[in-house]
């Protein structure tokens, strides 16, 4: 029997934890399926174990998407050790390993900041994916009914207008709501969902009026850019100001 480490991650219902002397059901229950696993794996001539060369390239996916070692960790549920050892290609680890490590869904935006609240990432994608969706003939309301979260239409107005005016920076929690709005409608007909022609014919005159590009014209590599899935800014807070360098004072004569 191993001896579970201080700082183990295992929990009741993985094999390991009856492995680390566990005898609930449930436990001993996930070790059974890994032993015949791995013995039908036996008995087709494979292994059990499997190069980490697809995991190793799955973890810088998911680094570049800005989950961190401990995210992943948790994701998978599996320890640090064993994290470490399928981030090196040429190596090899267990196919359950691998198994829980492909499952992870490459986030497309993540913030590696300590408080989303304050998290600012590029707008740049949130901005086209706004600009798209208008020029296709979505109003504001429909965009920020999709968005959710308490989008309203005013307050999509706004932001749409802090950005027109040189905002470089939108919240985190903006930019994934905005995404999940054009996943949503990017390819739909807003006359065969429910929404008036006027307001089709207004949103697309303002597409027309700025310049804006419509989905199939935009370059979806510009989209998902992970310069823009990544925190480039920590505003501060409201009640406080940002620190600003003073002038030296010039030198006495």
């Amino acid at each position: 029997m191993k001896q579970r480490p201080a700082n183990s991650r295992v929990t009741h219902g993985d094999p390991a934890c009856a492995d680390y002397g566990c005898k609930r059901e449930e436990c001993l229950q996930a070790r059974r399926r890994v032993m015949k696993q791995r013995e039908y794996l036996a008995q087709t001539g494979r292994s059990c174990l499997t190069n980490t060369d697809r995991t190793a390239a799955h973890i810088v996916r998911l680094r570049g998407a800005g989950m961190t070692d401990s995210a992943i960790q948790n994701a998978a549920g599996i320890g640090r050790d064993a994290l470490y050892k399928a981030a090196r290609p040429g190596g090899t680890i267990t196919r359950a390993t691998e198994t829980k490590i492909l499952a992870i869904v490459v986030p497309s935006v993540a913030s590696r900041a300590a408080s989303t609240n304050q998290a600012r990432v590029d707008g740049r994608s949130t901005r086209l994916r706004l600009q798209a969706l208008t020029a296709l003939g979505w109003p504001q309301y429909a965009i920020a009914a999709a968005m959710g979260g308490g989008t309203t239409s005013k307050g999509l107005s706004r932001l749409m207008m802090r950005m027109r005016r040189g905002d470089r920076y939108v919240s985190l929690s903006t930019a994934q709501k905005a995404q999940q709005a054009y996943e949503l409608l990017w390819n739909k007909d807003p006359l065969e969902h429910g929404v008036f022609s006027g307001a089709v014919v207004r949103a697309k005159a303002t597409a027309v009026a700025e310049g804006w590009r419509r989905p199939m014209d935009l370059d979806d590599d510009v989209l998902d850019d992970p310069a823009c899935s990544r925190v480039v800014d920590i505003s501060p807070r409201k009640n406080s100001s940002p620190r600003t360098s003073l002038p030296a004072a010039p030198a006495a004569a």
